[in-house]
């Protein structure tokens, strides 16, 4: 289910690019790019546990809802890139992002098929091998280090201000806390990381905040 129907948010994506870029390229595979994008999105927010991601337990997309269209756009981007080798309107899509929800992501950047971002504006995700579930938050920063990229695995969360970066490992599972800087340093699975690189503090964590996210 879309808020404004599937045509519909045809026509709104036809638009916001013709109205943002008035460069009179016309892009042959927008629509076959939108529809992946949506499967992917489906895909995803089939198995998000939080209110507002399905009805009737049905995946509903709101293309008025910041955290919600966040994830369409870089899928748009990611998808027009490396399903359709049309870098310009993947570039397009990633602009569209940057500019309504001040998110970052480079449209060759591969992030999960689980993917929740979540009131994520000033958040940056760059090079970096990312595992099938990621949740990130505000101001969150994962990048290189002297030409050197993180590894996060697989259910990692991370909570407001965190910074991964350089030859880091983020455990399965693990939780990189509110304001926490990893630099070249690994955090084991299922534990949470505090404070910032070389004194970060890590400790181990029995609770599951995944079955808070997804299903």
């Amino acid at each position: 289910m879309i808020s404004c129907g599937r045509d519909g948010l045809h026509a709104y994506v036809a638009s916001l690019l013709a109205s943002t870029f008035p460069d009179g390229v016309t892009h042959g595979v927008l629509g076959q790019v939108v529809d992946r994008a949506l499967d992917r999105v489906e895909y995803c927010f089939a198995r998000v546990a939080l209110p507002g991601y399905a009805r009737d337990g049905t995946p509903y997309l709101d293309h008025l809802h910041g955290d919600q269209s966040a994830v369409f756009w870089y899928y748009a981007s990611n998808s027009a890139y490396e399903e359709f080798g049309d870098s310009a309107l993947a570039a397009k899509f990633m602009l569209l992002n940057k500019a309504r929800n001040a998110i970052n992501v480079g449209y060759s950047t591969r992030l999960p098929k689980l993917l929740l971002m979540l009131h994520a504006v000033g958040t940056v995700l760059g090079r970096a091998t990312y595992g099938d579930s990621l949740v990130v938050t505000q101001n969150v920063t994962v990048g290189t280090d002297r030409g050197r990229a993180p590894t996060l695995e697989s259910g990692v969360v991370l909570y407001p201000g965190a910074l991964v970066l350089g030859e880091s490992r983020i455990g399965s599972r693990a939780k990189i806390a509110a304001g926490a800087v990893v630099l070249n340093q690994d955090v084991p699975d299922d534990s949470v990381a505090f404070g910032r690189s070389p004194d970060l503090r890590i400790k181990r964590s029995e609770r599951n905040v995944l079955e808070e996210y997804f299903l």
